[in-house]
C-alpha cells in the first residue's frame, strides 16, 4: 500500500516521522481524486460515444451505396430480361420464315445425302 493509498483513507504515513493530515484535508483530497476519476472515466465514455457513432455513420453510409448497387443491378437485370425476350421473339420469327424452314429442309436433307 503506498502511502497516498494511506492519505486517501485517513490512515497514518508509514514511518511515523511525517505529521498526520487533517481529517478534513484527506476528504478534500479523496473528493479531489475522485472527481479526477470521474472527469477521466468521463472523457472517456464520451470517447467511445464518438467513436461508436462513427461506426454507425460508416456503417449506414456503406448501407446505403450497398443499396443503390443493388438497385442499379436490378435495374440491369431487368433491361437485359427485356432485351432477351426481344431477341427470342426474334429468333422465333426467323425460324418461323419459310426462308429458314426451307433453309432448316435443305440441311436436313444434306445430312441425309451424306450418311
Amino acid at each position: 500500500m503506498t502511502s497516498d493509498d494511506r492519505e486517501v483513507r485517513g490512515e497514518a504515513p508509514a514511518g511515523g516521522s511525517e505529521q498526520k493530515e487533517p481529517d478534513h484535508k484527506v476528504r478534500n483530497r479523496a473528493r479531489t481524486e475522485m472527481h479526477s476519476l470521474d472527469q477521466l472515466s468521463l472523457e472517456q465514455a464520451l470517447k467511445d460515444v464518438d467513436i461508436a457513432n462513427a461506426r454507425v455513420i460508416d456503417l449506414t453510409q456503406r448501407l446505403i451505396a450497398a443499396q443503390h448497387r443493388t438497385i442499379e443491378l436490378e435495374e440491369a437485370v431487368e433491361r437485359l430480361q427485356v432485351e432477351l425476350r426481344e431477341l427470342r421473339a426474334q429468333r422465333d420469327q426467323m425460324r418461323n420464315s419459310r426462308a429458314f424452314r426451307m433453309a432448316d429442309r435443305y440441311w436436313k436433307v444434306l445430312g441425309a445425302l451424306r450418311q
